[in-house]
């Protein structure tokens, strides 16, 4: 849901997204979009793809999905540009 909710809010800000992208190309997308404004929310999606593909889902897995879930309420979300 946290990759979901990421696309959406970087469609409003002019990334296109398809429904089946990666973080990783997610993160890419937006920094070739949106340039140096995205680069904290390409390296929050870096971390939820480390989370959503790592091979151990152990004992820290539900405190890492807590922590994503709160960086993601907290991120400078960029929005669409509008030239002067």
């Amino acid at each position: 849901r946290l990759l979901e909710r990421a696309q959406r809010r970087l469609q409003k800000a002019g990334v296109p997204v398809a429904p089946t992208m990666p973080p990783r190309q997610l993160a890419s997308a937006a920094r070739g979009t949106l340039g140096d404004r995205a680069q904290a929310v390409a390296d929050w999606l870096l971390r939820l793809e480390a989370l959503r593909y790592a091979r151990d889902s152990g004992a820290g897995h539900k405190e890492r999905l807590a922590t994503l879930q709160r960086e993601f309420r907290q991120l400078p979300w960029p929005t669409r540009h509008t030239p002067p």
